[in-house]
């Protein structure tokens, strides 16, 4: 039978009291933390669902309320320079528009465009896919993005 001293039992009580006290300090940081309540807000009275196109209709074109943002201006100015070539600015402008609007899948779709009008088919199938993925059921978008994949191919 073996006696264990009392200097080595308060170092094995002092060993677990340790032990748990971090079990409880790291437990206590696994604790809910209140949410704040969701307050249901009715749609404005001047939203208007946007129309989907009718199946088999004309060729998908970009709404122009999806243009109308706070980075409208840098959209305008992207399409200036898309038109005189001056891809690289175009891309700049787009590119800070996105820093303000980075949810908006037609901004995204546009940067496309400029990479598909600029030559770089890896980085415009890249964006389109981007701009598919903030879609959601946003058919016309989907669809002008399917095909600007395909005139890449």
């Amino acid at each position: 039978m073996t006696i264990i001293s009392n200097t080595s039992c308060h170092k094995i009580r002092s060993r677990y009291l340790v032990t748990l006290l971090f079990v409880v300090m790291f437990l206590h940081g696994c604790g809910g933390r209140p949410v704040a309540p969701v307050v249901y807000q009715p749609p404005s009275p001047n939203y208007s669902e946007p129309s989907l196109p009718k199946v088999g209709s004309q060729q998908p074109t970009a709404p122009k309320d999806h243009y109308a943002g706070p980075a409208a201006p840098l959209y305008r100015k992207a399409k200036t320079f898309m038109a005189q070539e001056n891809y690289r600015q175009a891309e700049l402008a787009m590119e800070r528009a996105l820093r303000i609007e980075p949810k908006n899948g037609y901004y995204w779709y546009t940067l496309a465009e400029i990479k598909f009008a600029d030559k770089q088919y890896g980085k415009m199938r890249q964006l389109c896919l981007k701009s598919k993925s903030l879609a959601g059921r946003d058919t016309n978008l989907i669809q002008l993005n399917d095909r600007l994949i395909n005139n890449a191919q």
